[in-house]
């Protein structure tokens, strides 16, 4: 396959072609290079993307993009080609992915004629189908152009459509949703716009004011499609705004999972066990010394932080709790520290050696669990080394501190969304407190 850098004049010529729609100039690129049709063009920091994916690249809606892309295809080129980002080896979106992504119906339409895959894996912060990726970015033409051509849908998904006898038939089945995945598609069922499908949720246990996506609630997102009967109708259920909830203290959202309230029970309890440190020795061994580690859910840092301390390696702790990341700070005042969910946490933007998860994942929804991984993977560095705890059955169990539900997704699941996230399963093994390990590492750079 032939690689082009993004500075070469070949790649300049051949994206300014396509995205003119200049299909003289395109047919004259391709036969006087061989191989073009299929080449990929690569920037500084190898991302690389195929001649399809810059006939469907952002904005959109190119001149001629239909013939664009069927010429390209009768040349040879791989309608079902991947972007590729050694930062984030989880999105490997398709050309249709991002014909989605942009509301770009008439590019849709030319890939699925030419064989695409409706149901390619790949999409940003799901992993899922372009529908996935139309749904999250609100392209509704999008959405319903593939639904008309037969895209399948998730609960969520469906939500967001509209799709009432298909989030019926989910909430029927034998294994019907958890009430996470209820309120996750009673949001964008909110999002959409739709009365008669947020009604139905709500009713199945939705949460009436879950701040979502964006730190955004139903009520918001109401707003933003310009539902005005469902907004009403949302304000007669007692629905809030975000700013709403987070100025009452009587309703305000703990985002530490009830945690922030027994803080000081935690905090006495923990420090007294040492229950998982001989583990996370062990494990740190491996990390390069003086390493950078993220610890999610730090808590007051013992005894895992310190452990890791001890290990001779820089830790970076982030957790929810006011108190806990207080106490944190006290015990390491030249670590950094931040006082955030982790799953919106900014040391996500760094690269590090290791990330660990004590304790941690399993208190979070199913949904935030999955791409919590996707955002461990992007922020590893090449080689380096995740380790996080949940039990080995898939279970939900209520938290003996807090009373809130915990969810073990179980080993299986868990063993998939690792390989979904881009990373390598390298062992899994039970401590002396049954507290049940997965042994995790990001692809080194000769692993590809």
């Amino acid at each position: 396959m032939l690689n082009i850098p993004a500075g070469d004049p070949r790649a300049f010529a051949v994206i300014a072609a396509v995205h003119t729609g200049n299909l003289e100039e395109l047919e004259r690129l391709l036969d006087d290079n061989p191989g073009l049709e299929m080449a990929r063009i690569v920037d500084a920091q190898g991302v690389s993307r195929t001649l399809l994916h810059i006939a469907t690249d952002w904005p959109g809606h190119f001149p001629n993009s239909p013939k664009t892309i069927a010429s390209l295809v009768r040349a040879g080129a791989d309608v079902n080609a991947r972007f590729l980002d050694p930062s984030r080896p989880m999105i490997q979106e398709t050309p249709l992915h991002w014909a989605a992504s942009n509301d770009d119906v008439a590019a849709i339409d030319a890939l699925l004629d030419c064989g695409a895959d409706i149901e390619a894996s790949g999409a940003v912060f799901t992993g899922g189908a372009p529908m996935s990726d139309a749904v999250v970015f609100a392209q509704w033409k999008a959405a319903r152009r593939l639904l008309d051509r037969g895209a399948r849908t998730t609960i969520w998904q469906a939500a967001a459509l509209g799709l009432l006898d298909r989030v019926e038939e989910y909430c029927g089945r034998q294994a019907p949703p958890s009430s996470d995945e209820i309120t996750n598609a009673f949001w964008h069922a909110c999002r959409g716009g739709y009365l008669q499908t947020a009604e139905y949720l709500l009713g199945r246990g939705g949460d009436l004011n879950w701040i979502g996506y964006d730190r955004k609630t139903p009520l918001q997102v109401a707003h933003e499609s310009g539902a005005e009967d469902l907004i009403a109708w949302l304000r007669t259920q007692g629905a809030k705004l975000t700013e709403e909830i987070e100025a009452s203290p009587a309703n305000s959202t703990d985002r530490s999972n009830g945690y922030e309230t027994v803080s000081e029970k935690f905090i006495s309890s923990r420090t007294r066990s040492g229950i998982g440190t001989a583990t996370v020795r062990q494990w740190a061994k491996a990390l390069p010394p003086g390493g950078d580690v993220l610890d999610l859910g730090c808590g007051h840092g013992a005894p895992i932080s310190e452990a890791l301390v001890d290990e001779g390696l820089n830790v970076y702790g982030v957790d929810a709790s006011p108190s806990m990341i207080a106490a944190f700070r006290a015990r390491f005042p030249h670590a950094p520290a931040e006082l955030s969910a982790v799953e919106d946490s900014r040391f996500f933007d760094r690269r590090f050696d290791g990330v660990i998860a004590w304790g941690l994942v399993f208190l979070l929804a199913p949904e935030t669990q999955a791409n919590l991984f996707h955002k461990v993977a992007a922020a590893l560095k090449p080689g380096g080394k995740f380790l996080f705890t949940a039990p080995y059955q898939k279970c939900e169990w209520s938290d003996i501190l807090t009373g809130r539900k915990s969810i073990s997704l179980g080993a299986v699941a868990y063993r998939r969304i690792v390989e979904a996230a881009g990373l390598i399963l390298d062992d899994e093994a039970e401590d002396e407190g049954q507290n049940y390990y997965y042994f995790v590492r990001k692809p080194d750079d000769s692993e590809g």
